[in-house]
Order: structure tokens, then sequence, then C-alpha cells
């Protein structure tokens, strides 16, 4: 999720500064410091904007991170705060398997 974010975020900064730098030269009565102080702050706001976004995305996981450690436990797994599920579910998918298999869905 973060790496979504991480281009999402260039991808935005590279529009940001590609029309401020057009209007600058399309108009001639912007001046450049207005062009590079408006796109930082741009930056910086998107930068703020989606990174509380995927803070809040990431955190909806928590509550079964916190259900299947003790649920793993139980079964004797060991090293439960390392398991993979996704790594495991995709070693053992089956070409009937629905797409969502090893994203939405996991074998144990």
């Amino acid at each position: 999720m973060i790496r979504i974010s991480a281009i999402l975020i260039g991808v935005v900064n590279f529009l940001i500064w590609a029309f401020l730098l057009a209007a600058y030269i399309l108009v001639k009565e912007i001046e450049f410091k207005a062009v590079v102080i408006g796109s930082l702050g741009g930056g910086f706001l998107m930068l703020a904007i989606l990174g509380l976004i995927s803070y809040n995305i990431g955190r909806r996981f928590n509550p079964f991170i916190d259900m299947a450690e003790p649920i793993f436990t139980l079964l004797g797994w060991k090293d439960v705060k390392n398991i993979n599920l996704r790594k495991i579910t995709k070693e053992k998918k089956k070409p009937t398997d629905p797409p969502a298999m090893g994203d939405s869905y996991f074998r144990y």
C-alpha cells in the first residue's frame, strides 16, 4: 500500500509542477518563486492527505491481526508474529481457486 501511495504522491507532485511551470511559461506575470512555493505547498498538502489515507487504510487490518495471532498460537504454530498468509496461500494455490485467493481468502 505504501508503494501505491508513494507512486500516487509522485504523480500528483509531477502534475502540480507541470501545471505551475506551464502557468509560468504562458503567463508572464507569475514569478518563478511563486511557482516553487505553490508546487512545494501543494506537494506537502498531497503528502499529508495521502499519508493520512494510507494510515487509515493500513489501520483497518489491525483487528484481524490481533485476532489471528492468538488463534495461530492455539493451533500450535511457531513464530506467529512472522507468519505470511499471502505467501503460504500463493504457494498452495490451485488453478481452480478464485482470483481473490491469497488477497482476501487464505489457506492455512
